[in-house]
């Protein structure tokens, strides 16, 4: 009963939200096929986050398919969604009651300022998945709804001078994430699943090379 009200009252974004937030949920049936395919190459991470877990459903897809997981971190800006998260893993954990139970912390947080770096420090030695559906919106269509959910104001692709003012500057704010999830977590031992669309994955391969980061499978 209490699932099929947070369902009722928080399922739905109004269109303004959903534009600032590239509100585009994942679906529980592809979260769940997505993880079961990892698993099926023989992946089975320790650590798994999800830098914008949303609803959660990449985290109970997780749950479900990896059994060796000890740490879960799982961040979102969009308070409802942290409860409906919560929610959603405690019914997994009724519903499954036998499953394995690792450390769970799902956090109300900007992306953007959440420490990823210790987490990377605290779990050094362990295998890690990065899952997940970064939010699908450039940071030029954020600043135009004068939206906070942005990164800092840093040149992050060093584009000179007029490049940087004019269409260079602007970039997808999943391929801000990928390529931030990708310097963090580098000397890891792991694997980055990310849904997002194929010119951010063009724009990833050139800066990978461009800056010389090591192999990390994506």
């Amino acid at each position: 009963m209490l699932k099929k009200v947070l369902s009722i009252t928080n399922n739905v974004l109004e269109e303004p939200d959903r534009a600032e937030y590239g509100d585009f949920q994942t679906n529980s049936d592809l979260a769940n096929k997505v993880t079961l395919h990892l698993a099926s190459k023989n992946i089975s991470p320790e650590v798994v986050i999800e830098p914008t877990c949303g609803k959660g459903n990449f985290i109970i897809a997780s749950l479900r398919n990896f059994k060796e997981i000890k740490n879960v971190f799982g961040v979102e800006i969009y308070k409802p969604y942290v409860w409906e998260t919560k929610f959603n893993i405690v019914d997994f954990f009724l519903s499954n009651p036998n499953s394995n139970k690792p450390e769970i912390s799902i956090v109300h947080c900007n992306v953007f300022d959440f420490d990823f770096k210790t987490i990377a420090k605290e779990h050094s030695t362990n295998n890690i998945l990065v899952i997940g559906n970064p939010p699908w919106v450039t940071n030029s269509k954020l600043g135009s709804l004068n939206s906070t959910n942005l990164p800092k104001k840093t040149n992050f692709k060093n584009h000179s001078g007029l490049d940087a003012m004019t269409g260079k500057g602007n970039f997808d704010i999943a391929e801000f994430i990928t390529l931030t999830m990708i310097e963090t977590f580098q000397n890891m031992k792991g694997n980055l699943l990310l849904l997002v669309k194929n010119s951010v994955i063009k724009n990833i391969v050139f800066d990978q090379n461009k800056k010389s980061l090591q192999d990390f499978r994506n």
